[in-house]
């Protein structure tokens, strides 16, 4: 299996199984997530720490939430999926993710997200 399509294959399970730790940890040492929620248009957090740290909360915040993600597009060392997450209300979110992978490991996590009005 290629080495790419596996880190996203472990990080689609750890995202699944809410484990902020084994997210973190399988980005690069300064990667980034840009987040699909504020408070500005997308939280930045930078590094592992700062990256477990915004994934816990957002775990938290979403508590009973269900995700899952489509066949990655693979380009080299970018990748490119879907994601639904289907909320404990009902509701469902849809969103994708722009992935940088580089020497086994993510290095940006750009997520967008579809946002009903209110």
């Amino acid at each position: 299996m290629d080495d790419n399509q596996n880190l996203l294959d472990r990080f689609s399970a750890a995202w699944s199984e809410k484990d902020a730790e084994k997210v973190a940890n399988l980005f690069a040492p300064d990667g980034v997530y840009f987040a699909s929620i504020g408070p500005e248009p997308g939280h930045k957090a930078v590094g592992r720490i700062a990256i477990k740290k915004l994934v816990a909360a957002m775990f938290a915040q979403d508590a009973g939430a269900q995700s899952q993600t489509s066949v990655p597009i693979m380009m080299e060392d970018a990748a490119f999926w879907t994601w639904q997450y289907d909320l404990p209300d009902g509701t469902t979110e849809l969103g994708c993710d722009l992935l940088r992978l580089a020497d086994g490991y993510i290095t940006l996590k750009d997520a967008y997200r579809k946002v009903r009005q209110k």
